[in-house]
């Protein structure tokens, strides 16, 4: 081989080894230039991210509303990677772990562990020939105030080890990131909630405080307006117990003038309604105190009867059956009214046609009585009666049930019937009511009777004439009173006031019974008689008053024997008032001289 070939052959070699030298350093270029496109994609991908991130973290802020918090978070995780899915569960915990072949990539993985919830919703293995069941990718552990409630699960249907997203450390650091952010969202928002919360609580409050308010100041209005009518009343009283008292002192005189007679008719009428009219004026100030004394029945309907025939209107017709005979019944004779008043409203808005409407007194009937304790002969019956629709007995049954009403909403408050069982069973009563559909209603209230004394009872003790002090600073009824007592056969002593009562009381050698206003200058009715009483125990009282009963303090008035009696009073009322103290004080020195 001559030198020049032999030449030729090794540039021919070290050209190959140049070529070769420079292929490997082109495919080194070529791997350099894949990885710096990946790598370029990567970043890209993670700018993508971060981005999101940015946008996501600015939207979510200000946002109220947890759940929907929760969803743009969802929204978010399918937009950062490639996913097939995501979901928020409520976190449960569990005691069943999840498949240990499940990919999981996030912070606080251990707490996912336990989730009972997420393990039901994939599996970690695939039958051969089936769709592959979803293995997750990624999750969040959502918490709200510290508190793990929830977590973010996104998750693919690939094989995990071929998913192009295939978790790393640097979707940790991503991951956390976004935990920090929708974790201080979700926080936020469940503060705005518990504020808006705690704002509605605030302004319930306050209206509260301010109906309170309005409620307080409503009562010290009427409280005020209550004492003011209480005053007046007092006086209007007085004036009207001198002319209802002197009107019926003339009736003898008028007798054989009839037109006098209807002229003094007409203004004991008036002085009457406007008794009423005082009564009804106080009912609303009134405390209710609970106060017995002899009611008769028969002349509180007849009281009542004008004004319950404007009450229930012109289309029914108010009819009274009363029976003479039934005697006296001892009960608060303020809630006899309200139980006749109630079940009078009652028995209207029962007839909105019209009808009849009859109020009827008459002894109690032997099988009338709920529980048979006693005998009936010892009952007196007040029956309300209506020729109204009548009702059921699923009503009926329910009829004297606190709120219970057949009523429209707005029209009745279902306490009415209520109240009636009520007083009733205050003044030792019964009330039961009967009724069918189209038949109307009966409703009969029982009370027990009170035997009074009989003339020849009381006569057989003694026939000395009692001996009474009335004590008054209104001179007209003071004397009025005096009067009329002295026609009856009493020995009377007159006094303008307390103090002067005292003195009289003193010179007198028997005395059975006081007459005397409660409320006087000097020194009134109740401090009179407490002083009267240390010196005779059993002393008899009738107490005046153009003021009720509740408006007073009253401590004095023993339940057995003494009586209030409030202005204005006809002649009638004082003469029953006095008749029936000083019998029942026959009737127990007739107790003590036969004992």
């Amino acid at each position: 081989m001559t030198p020049e070939l032999e030449a030729l052959l090794q540039e021919r070699d070290a050209l190959k080894r140049e070529l070769e030298s420079l292929g490997d350093q082109v495919k080194l270029l070529v791997r350099a230039e894949h990885a710096v496109t990946r790598t370029r994609k990567n970043l890209d991908r993670q700018l993508h991210r971060i981005r999101r991130l940015a946008e996501f973290a600015l939207n979510i802020t200000g946002v109220e509303d947890v759940d929907l918090v929760l969803m743009q978070g969802r929204d978010a995780l399918l937009d950062f990677f490639t996913l097939d899915g995501a979901t928020v569960l409520r976190f449960t915990a569990g005691d069943s772990l999840l498949p240990a072949d499940v990919a999981l990539q996030g912070p606080d993985v251990a707490d996912m562990q336990s989730s009972e919830l997420a393990r039901a919703l994939w599996s970690s293995s695939t039958s051969p020939g089936s769709t592959p069941s979803p293995r997750v990718l990624l999750w969040v552990p959502l918490r709200i105030q510290g508190q793990l409630q929830a977590v973010l699960l996104g998750w693919t249907s690939r094989m995990v080890a071929h998913h192009r997203d295939l978790p790393s450390a640097e979707h940790v650091t991503f991951l956390g990131l976004f935990e920090t952010h929708i974790t201080r969202a979700l926080d936020n928002a469940a503060l705005r909630a518990e504020l808006r919360a705690s704002n509605q609580r605030l302004q319930s409050s306050l209206q509260e405080l301010e109906l309170t308010q309005a409620q307080l100041v409503q009562a010290q209005k009427l409280e005020a307006l209550g004492r003011l009518a209480g005053g007046i009343a007092h006086d209007f009283n007085n004036i009207l117990t001198v002319i209802v008292s002197h009107a019926e002192l003339l009736r003898p005189a008028v007798e054989p003038a009839p037109d006098a007679l209807d002229d003094l008719d007409v203004i004991l009428d008036a002085a009457s309604r406007a008794g009423a009219i005082t009564r009804r004026l106080l009912a609303f100030g009134r405390q209710q105190e609970h106060r017995k004394e002899l009611v008769d029945l028969n002349a509180l309907a007849m009281d009542l009867s004008r004004m319950l025939k404007s009450l229930i209107g012109g289309d029914v017709r108010l009819q009274l059956e009363l029976d003479t005979g039934i005697g006296r019944v001892r009960a608060d004779p303020v809630q006899i009214e309200q139980i006749l008043m109630n079940l009078v409203v009652n028995a209207r808005d029962a007839m909105p046609d019209g009808g009849t409407l009859t109020i009827e007194t008459r002894p109690a009937h032997e099988g009338e009585l709920l529980d048979g304790s006693s005998s009936a002969i010892n009952w007196i019956a007040l029956t309300v009666s209506d020729t109204g629709a009548g009702m059921d007995e699923a009503t009926r049954r329910r009829l004297f049930e606190p709120f219970f009403t057949t009523k429209p909403v707005g029209q009745g408050t279902g306490l009415g019937l209520a109240t009636v069982y009520g007083l009733a069973r205050q003044n030792e009563g019964q009330i039961s009511v009967t009724s069918a559909p189209g038949e109307g209603a009966h409703f009969t209230v029982l009370l027990p009777t009170v035997k009074l004394a009989s003339d020849s009872d009381a006569t057989r003790v003694s026939r000395k004439s009692p001996w009474v002090l009335v004590v008054e600073d209104e001179a007209s009824i003071r004397r009025m009173v005096s009067r009329v007592l002295r026609g009856r056969g009493y020995e009377v002593r007159e006094a303008r006031d307390g103090r002067e009562g005292l003195e009289v009381a003193e010179n007198m050698s028997r005395l059975d019974l006081v007459v005397a206003d409660v409320v006087m200058p000097a020194m009134g009715g109740p401090e009179l008689v407490d002083r009267l009483r240390k010196l005779r125990p059993e002393l008899r009282v009738i107490f005046m008053s153009g003021f009720t009963f509740d408006h007073l303090d009253i401590k004095n008035l023993r339940a057995d024997y003494d009586c209030f009696l409030p202005k204005p009073f006809t002649i009638g009322k004082l003469t029953q008032a006095v008749d029936g103290i000083m019998a029942r004080s026959a009737l127990d020195e007739l107790a003590t001289a036969g004992g």
